[in-house]
Formats: C-alpha cells, sequence, structure tokens
C-alpha cells in the first residue's frame, strides 16, 4: 500500500499526526501500548513510512452509522433492549 506522501522515509510525530488524521496523545498512547514502532534521532522522534502503513492496516475494521442511527453491541448493557437502564438503576429518556 503506497501512502499519501510514500517518497517519504520516515515521519515526524507532528507529520503523521497530520497524514493519518489522529492526535498526537493518541500516537504516543499507541507507541507505549507497543502497537506503533519510533524511532530515536537526537530529540526527534520518527515513525518510518512502512511502520505507519503496517499501523493503518492492523487497525480494526469499523461499520459506519447512517443517518442517526445506532448500530447495536450485543455486550453493550445500555443497548441491549428497547428501554436500556441508566448505571443507577433509572430509566433513560
Amino acid at each position: 500500500m503506497l501512502s499519501v506522501e510514500s517518497w517519504r522515509h520516515a515521519y515526524t510525530i507532528k507529520e503523521f499526526s497530520r497524514i493519518y488524521g489522529v492526535s498526537r496523545s493518541f500516537i504516543y498512547k499507541e507507541v507505549a501500548r507497543g502497537n506503533l514502532e519510533v524511532r530515536k534521532a537526537g530529540r526527534r522522534t520518527l515513525i518510518l513510512s512502512d511502520v505507519a502503513d503496517r499501523w493503518l492496516q492492523s487497525l480494526p475494521v469499523g461499520a459506519v452509522r447512517q443517518y442517526g442511527e445506532h448500530l447495536k453491541d450485543e455486550n453493550d448493557p445500555y443497548h441491549s433492549g428497547d428501554q436500556a437502564q441508566s448505571p443507577s438503576g433509572g430509566r433513560r429518556r
């Protein structure tokens, strides 16, 4: 898969954030979780372009909500029935 800027060999955190549309804090969380490998060049943190593309491909496939419809998750207790209860036990309005 070719990235938007496939001629680049590596991205700074700021560039990766802009190109892949994620926040800097999310990037650092992905690094801490071990989901995204970084390299250091002095104080600069770099993400290799092939690592960036593999990270993108590893993300889960999501379903899109259309026209305000909510996709129900069978494991979500707040969406299990037509009249789900709030954590305090009362009905949601």
